[in-house]
C-alpha cells in the first residue's frame, strides 16, 4: 500500500473533523484503492458519514464512533454501508421501525452489544452469525416468527433476549450457545423445550413466562447453575422430578399454570428464597417442603390447599405466607416455629379457629378476611402485630382487652 494512501486512512479515521473533510476531498484520487480496501466506494463513505451526521451530529468523525445510540420512529433502515462503522461495539435501535437487517452487519467485527427492542423485524439475516464478538443480543418486540440457525456460531454470547415475538419454538441453534447465561423468550408461543435445552450448561436465568408450555423435558435438570426461572402463565400440569438439580435456584415462579402437585424433590432447593405458585390445582404440599431453609417468600394463593404439612413449621427463615383463596379448613399448631414471618394472609379459607401457638409470631401481620370463625384464641392475639378480619367476620364477641389492643382491624 502506497504511503500517501496510508496517510490518507490517517486522515479518514482520526478523531478530527477537519481532517475528515480533508481526506473525503484527497479520497476522490483514490477511489478504486479505498473500494479495494473496504468494499465500498467513496461515494458510500461520504453517505455513511452524513447518515451518521444525521442522527448524532455531535460526532466529530462517525467513521470511529464506537457506540451509536438512536430511537427514533423515522429511522426505518439501516443502511449497507453500516460496515464501513468497523470499530462499533454497541448498536441501540430501541424504538425504531426497521424492519430488516443488512447483511453486511458481519463487517461489523468488534461488535459486542446490539439492541433492536420493539422494532419490526420479520426476520435476522444469517450472517448475523458471524458477528463473532457479539455477547449481548436483545430484539424484544419485534415480528420474529424464527431464527436462522446460524445464530448458534455467536460463541460468545451471554445475554439473549427474544420477548414478545411470534416464536413457536426455540431454535436448535440456541442450544449451541455454551456461554449463554442469561435467555428471555417471555410472550411467545412456545409449546415444548427442546431435550438440548439441557446444554446450556452456564444458563443462570431462563423466563419462559406467557407461553404455551405443556411439560418440561427431564434434560432440564442439567441448568445446574440456574438461579431464577420464569414459568408463570404456561399450561403446565407437572414438574420433572429433575428440578431437584437445580441446586443454586433461588427464586421458581409458577402461576397461572394447571400444577397439581408438587414433586417431593422440591425439597434438595436448598438456596430456594422465592416460591411463587398461585393460580394453580394444588390440592397438598408435599411434606418435603420443610426441608428449605433458606425460603423467605411463599405465595400459593388461588388454588385448592385443603391443608398445609406439619413440616411448614420448619421454613425457619419464612417471612411471607400467602395462601388467601384456598379450602383451608385448619391450620397446624406448627406455624408457630416461624418465628420470622411477619405477613400470613390465609383469607378467604374455611379456618373457624386458630392454634394457639401462632401467638409465639411476635411481628406478625396477619389477614383473616372471609373465613368462618367462630372463636380465636384471643391471649394469642395479642402477642401479634396485628389481625386483620374484615367487616363481614362472624367473630363478635371479643374481650375488653383485645378491642383496646387496636391490634384487631375491620
Amino acid at each position: 500500500m502506497k504511503s500517501d494512501f496510508k496517510n490518507l486512512l490517517e486522515l479518514l479515521y482520526s478523531n478530527n473533523k477537519e481532517n475528515l473533510n480533508l481526506a473525503l476531498e484527497l479520497a476522490q484520487a483514490y477511489s478504486s484503492e479505498l473500494e479495494e480496501y473496504s468494499g465500498y466506494n467513496i461515494e458510500d463513505y461520504h453517505f455513511m458519514i452524513n447518515w451518521v451526521w444525521k442522527w448524532m451530529p455531535e460526532v466529530e468523525n462517525p467513521l470511529i464512533i464506537e457506540k451509536i445510540v438512536v430511537s427514533c420512529k423515522r429511522l426505518t433502515e439501516i443502511p449497507k454501508q453500516i460496515g464501513l462503522l468497523k470499530n462499533l461495539n454497541i448498536i441501540n435501535f430501541s424504538g425504531c421501525r426497521i424492519s430488516s437487517l443488512p447483511t453486511e452487519i458481519e463487517k461489523l467485527e468488534q461488535l459486542k452489544t446490539l439492541v433492536l427492542e420493539n422494532n419490526e423485524l420479520r426476520i435476522l439475516p444469517d450472517t448475523i452469525g458471524n458477528l463473532k464478538k457479539l455477547s449481548y443480543l436483545n430484539v424484544d418486540r419485534n415480528q420474529l416468527k424464527e431464527l436462522p440457525s446460524e445464530i448458534g456460531n455467536l460463541k460468545e454470547l451471554t445475554f439473549l433476549r427474544l420477548d414478545k415475538n411470534g416464536l413457536r419454538k426455540i431454535p436448535d441453534g440456541i442450544m449451541q450457545l455454551k456461554k449463554l447465561v442469561s435467555l428471555t423468550l417471555r410472550y411467545n408461543q412456545i409449546d415444548e423445550l427442546p431435550a438440548t435445552i439441557g446444554n446450556l450448561k452456564k444458563l443462570s436465568y431462563l423466563d419462559l413466562m406467557h407461553n404455551e408450555l405443556k411439560k418440561l423435558p427431564s434434560e432440564i435438570g442439567n441448568l445446574k447453575k440456574l438461579k431464577v426461572i420464569w414459568l408463570s402463565h404456561n399450561q403446565r400440569e407437572t414438574l420433572p422430578p429433575t428440578i431437584g438439580n437445580f441446586g443454586k435456584l433461588d427464586s421458581l415462579y409458577l402461576s397461572h399454570n394447571q400444577i397439581k402437585t408438587l414433586p417431593a424433590e422440591i425439597g434438595n432447593l436448598k438456596k430456594l428464597t422465592t416460591l411463587d405458585i398461585p393460580y394453580n390445582q394444588l390440592k397438598s404440599l408435599p411434606s418435603e417442603i420443610g426441608a428449605l431453609n433458606q425460603l423467605k417468600h411463599l405465595k400459593m394463593c388461588y388454588n385448592q390447599l385443603e391443608e398445609l404439612p406439619v413440616e411448614i413449621g420448619n421454613v425457619q427463615k419464612l417471612n411471607y405466607l400467602y395462601l388467601s383463596y384456598n379450602k383451608l379448613k385448619y391450620i397446624p399448631a406448627t406455624i408457630g416455629g416461624l418465628k420470622k414471618l411477619i405477613r400470613l394472609d390465609i383469607s378467604f379459607n374455611q379456618l373457624k379457629t386458630l392454634p394457639v401457638e401462632i401467638g409465639n409470631l411476635k411481628n406478625l401481620t396477619l389477614d383473616l378476611n372471609r373465613n368462618k370463625l367462630e372463636s380465636l384464641p384471643e391471649e394469642a392475639l395479642l402477642n401479634l402485630y396485628s389481625v386483620y378480619i374484615g367487616k363481614r367476620a362472624t367473630v363478635k364477641i371479643w374481650s375488653k382487652e383485645l378491642k383496646k389492643s387496636g391490634k384487631i382491624i375491620r
